[in-house]
């Protein structure tokens, strides 16, 4: 019997592995599906849409909302399009990060609303316990004067002042919840392969000397898993992205996640229970449940024509390198769930400072575990007809300013687009005016 060469031995290790993979996602959606019944969603979905109140019944003994929250429903910031769905900028929620130099990046939010007037939180206390740091140095110059005996020079000495504001405040809108069941069961080798193919594409073309092409993402890998929810991928689990809401949004403590104390921006280890697990149970149910958009051609044959004229573009120009059409299994996701710097990086807070793409790497390299400022997760297109404001921030209120802001690390797309013809622009926003939001009905969640 001969044996079977190193390589193929490799490929038959690797075959497995991708048989054991699919084989404990499989496991791991019918363990949820037996968890979920109509029961539960119906629970859940009066959960999402209930008005929180301070020692709220629901809460069972807890202080209910806040004392710091955003809002007093899930519903309140997940309606646009249906149950579920996106916001307007009016509920955007104020984010920040602190960047110390040679220490971990912190994160937290600056809350909108407090259950008192003495716990209402303001961007100036943020900046209170992160204050700015002056930097002087001495700079002198010395130059040989022309007009000067051979051998003499002058110096002229100056002091240089650096003001560094390790606060970075940003505005984050509401992302829509559309089809986030299929998401959770979306396996980390289905993103990963597809990272892989994507880098070596692009390293065959730039070999070739093509470097035109859109640059390379990254994933945020979350307890060894990678990060699917939350505008940077900060969450690998649907139930951990719906404990942390409960947290931070409205002020629920749960069993994942505790309410925040307010001015303080950190967790309350103190707090009381105000979800139960089977609440918080419920709830994911909910989510889970919510139907995946579709999309939806026009009926008439010119309408039809220019929308799949649109799709074939849309891979022309480089969208799809992102914008994944199919992945995992799940069609018209159009997401790689990879993070990408979208705008040019921003210029440090120092005085006449600003850095390139490569020496921002060096600036955020001691702290690998958290992503950097200007980096934002590709965010599903599915439903996307339905879903403006565009970007992280809301601040694109229509798909082609969005198209055109694309100005990092897919500015290839974006350049190309721009230079389409008004009709060929006009039928890629038809094809992107196509995915809609899921069409509900009486019947799309069971009645309590």
């Amino acid at each position: 019997m001969h044996p079977v060469p190193r390589v193929f031995r490799r490929y038959l290790v690797f075959a497995a592995a991708i048989v054991f993979v699919a084989v404990c996602g499989l496991e791991g959606l019918k363990a949820w599906n037996g968890r979920v019944t109509p029961e539960k969603v119906a629970a859940g979905k009066i959960l999402f849409e209930h008005q929180w109140r301070i020692a709220d019944s629901l809460c069972g003994g807890g202080d209910g909302l806040g004392p710091v929250f955003n809002a007093r429903s899930c519903a309140a910031c997940h309606f646009q399009g249906g149950l579920g769905g996106s916001s307007g900028n009016e509920f955007n929620v104020t984010s920040f990060e602190v960047i110390s130099e040679g220490e971990r990046i912190q994160a937290g939010v600056v809350h909108a609303s407090a259950t008192s007037p003495r716990e209402q939180e303001r961007k100036s206390q943020v900046t209170a316990i992160f204050p700015k740091t002056v930097r002087r140095s001495i700079i002198q110059n010395t130059s040989t004067m022309s007009d000067c005996a051979p051998g003499r020079s002058q110096s002229t000495i100056r002091e240089s002042i650096e003001i560094d504001d390790p606060v970075i405040f940003q505005e984050l809108n509401s992302p829509a919840l559309f089809g986030v069941g299929l998401i959770d069961e979306l396996s980390n080798l289905s993103i990963s392969l597809h990272g892989q193919k994507r880098f070596a594409n692009v390293m065959a073309s730039e070999l070739t000397g093509d470097l035109s092409g859109n640059r390379l993402g990254i994933v945020n890998t979350v307890n060894r898993n990678i990060g699917k929810f939350g505008w940077k991928g900060q969450f690998s689990t649907l139930e951990e992205f719906v404990a942390s809401a409960c947290a931070m949004e409205i002020g629920l403590t749960n069993q994942l996640h505790a309410q925040q104390k307010p001015k303080q921006y950190e967790a309350d280890p103190n707090a009381a229970m105000d979800m139960t697990r089977e609440q918080l149970h419920d709830l994911v149910c909910f989510v889970r449940s919510i139907p995946r958009p579709v999309q939806i051609l026009p009926k008439e044959p010119v309408g039809q024509f220019r929308a799949e004229r649109g799709e074939a573009i849309f891979g022309q120009i480089g969208c799809t390198d992102c914008h994944v059409e199919s992945l995992g299994g799940i069609e018209q996701i159009y997401s790689d769930f990879h993070l990408y710097n979208l705008e040019p990086i921003q210029p440090s807070v120092s005085q006449g400072g600003g850095y390139s793409d490569g020496e921002a790497e060096k600036q955020f390299e001691f702290d690998r575990s958290h992503p950097h400022p200007d980096q934002w997760q590709t965010p599903p297109l599915w439903g996307v007809a339905d879903s403006a404001p565009y970007f992280h921030d809301g601040q694109s209120p229509t798909l082609r300013s969005a198209i055109l802001r694309h100005q990092g690390q897919a500015k290839s797309s974006s350049k190309q687009f721009s230079k389409l013809s008004t009709y060929d622009q006009a039928c890629l926003l038809a094809f992107l005016k196509t995915l809609r939001a899921p069409q509900f009905s009486a019947k799309s969640f069971p009645q309590p």
